[in-house]
């Protein structure tokens, strides 16, 4: 019985990321009613800013216009063209960032003016496990990527400044290209393969059926390379029947092995959620948690072998950055750690003058609020789902600080409410709860030692001293 239940466990902490990413592959251009769709190697370019009503991933960023696509490499490479991006009309350098993800969600390389020292036009191929051609001399080693998976995700960011700004993001847009290596029949669409369908509402569940997960797993796996240093582990999760190749069957199982099976899923749930004591990683600061040292997202070298991590950051944030990229302190706690809960206290986030975080030339910051346990963007009045150094209209105060006041009731003077970021309202219907979670979001950042600067903190007694008091801030010395 032990080995069995290790085993899935085990195996559901490895996969769950594998089956994440197989949930917004079926969603994004595999299933064609979804209203995010778009075909198999084509971009699908958001033209707003993600709201409350963006659902597709988890921690979604109101920052950047999103440019996604997924690619079927299994007939041809495809060329991933990229325009001169020109300085805005403030002479300011504007970011963007291409991620490339495999079918493990590791990220296989970040493509950014930090990374590459250029807004210059370029181009990059991008080609699939199974591809033996012989590789065009204009593209040097630095400008080709080698996918793991036949299903690889490209997901671009673009810098929004202010919705003015919008049109001009759009234009950048237009010149972000796909074209296949091959030309003529060789460039036809591949045979995709029939897909499962994806049952998201099961695959949200603490612990969903495992004849469903393990089902998705071997379906997909049929399409991701098996590491050569994990084949042995492949062969472990084959005496459950789980891995390429493999028919997982629970009505052919005695029951007692499924039902041990379902425990494994239940123990690896947990194992997930526990990733951040377990496996150390994250820095803990006055309720902000900075998964940075030792990071959550990254290449394959850097998380080889973190199984607990990768699930973990495909449950609370999939798809994010390398932290040289951009990271992202949370908290789910103040000060005093007790749990942010908007029915029980307002709450303010203070920068002392002087010691904002630093970004690079193109980068910038923000604070995002989520809805708990959903993670999901905020419903509310002024719709305002971030804040942070783009925001126009702040008031800053005479020595230069920025005070944010955090709470589900507006603010009760113009000057607070100017610096307002909206928790949740239980009174929305559909939300379950006044918790939430705030995830800083610091593009391109500078110093070996990151200051965030701020400390959440109840507002007391507000209401009989007009007084906001910040006793203690929060310094992140995390290196990057």
């Amino acid at each position: 019985m032990m080995e069995t239940v290790e085993v899935a466990s085990d195996a559901y902490v490895y996969f769950y990321p594998v089956v994440q990413n197989l949930k917004n592959l079926f969603q994004a251009s595999i299933w064609p009613h979804s209203p995010a769709f778009a075909p198999l190697n084509q971009f699908r370019h958001s033209t707003t800013l993600v709201d409350w009503r963006f659902t597709s991933v988890v921690s979604p960023n109101n920052d950047t216009l999103y440019s996604r696509a997924w690619l079927d490499l299994d007939k041809t490479p495809m060329i991933l063209g990229l325009p001169a991006v020109p300085v805005m009309d403030n002479n300011k350098k504007r970011y963007y960032s291409f991620q490339i993800v495999d079918g493990y969600t590791y990220n296989m390389k970040i493509i950014s003016p930090r990374t590459t020292g250029s807004w210059d036009a370029a181009s990059y191929l991008i080609t699939g496990p199974s591809f033996n051609g012989n590789i065009p001399s204009n593209f040097d080693e630095d400008h080709i990527i080698t996918s793991t998976s036949r299903f690889t995700f490209v997901l671009g960011r673009t810098g929004v400044y202010c919705e003015e700004d919008i049109q001009n993001v759009e234009a950048i847009q237009k010149g972000y290209t796909l074209t296949p290596l091959a030309q003529g029949e060789a460039a036809g669409p591949a045979d995709v393969p029939l897909f499962p369908f994806i049952d998201s509402a099961e695959l949200s569940k603490d612990t969903p059926e495992p004849q469903l997960f393990f089902t998705y797993v071997n379906f997909i796996m049929n399409y991701v390379s098996v590491y050569s240093d994990e084949s042995e582990l492949m062969q472990q999760f084959n005496k459950i029947c789980v891995g390429p190749n493999m028919t997982f069957n629970g009505q052919t199982m005695s029951r007692v092995k499924y039902e041990e099976i379902n425990v494994g899923v239940t123990i690896g749930a947990k194992k997930i959620d526990l990733a951040p004591i377990t496996e150390h990683f994250g820095n803990v600061s006055d309720g902000w948690i900075a998964a940075i040292n030792p990071p959550i997202f990254g290449t394959r070298t850097v998380l080889k072998g973190k199984y607990a991590t990768r699930a973990f950051a495909a449950k609370v944030g999939l798809y994010g950055v390398d932290p040289q990229e951009a990271y992202y302190p949370s908290a789910n706690k103040d000060i005093d750690g007790d749990t942010l809960n908007s029915t029980k206290n307002n709450f303010t986030l203070t920068f002392p003058a002087g010691r904002f975080p630093v970004v690079g030339e193109a980068g910038f910051w923000s604070v995002t609020m989520y809805r708990l346990p959903e993670r999901l963007l905020v419903q509310n009045p002024i719709d305002r789902y971030s804040i942070g150094d783009r925001t126009q209209g702040l008031v800053y105060a005479n020595d230069g600080s920025l005070t944010l006041y955090i709470q589900k009731d507006k603010p009760d003077t113009d000057a607070k409410a100017a610096n307002w970021l909206p928790a949740p309202d239980p009174s929305h219907e559909g939300y379950k709860s006044g918790l939430f979670n705030v995830i800083m979001r610091i593009y391109w950042p500078t110093k070996q030692n990151v200051d965030s600067s701020g400390a959440l903190r109840h507002v007391q007694n507000q209401e009989k001293t007009n007084v906001t008091y910040v006793e203690k801030c929060a310094i992140l010395n995390i290196s990057i």
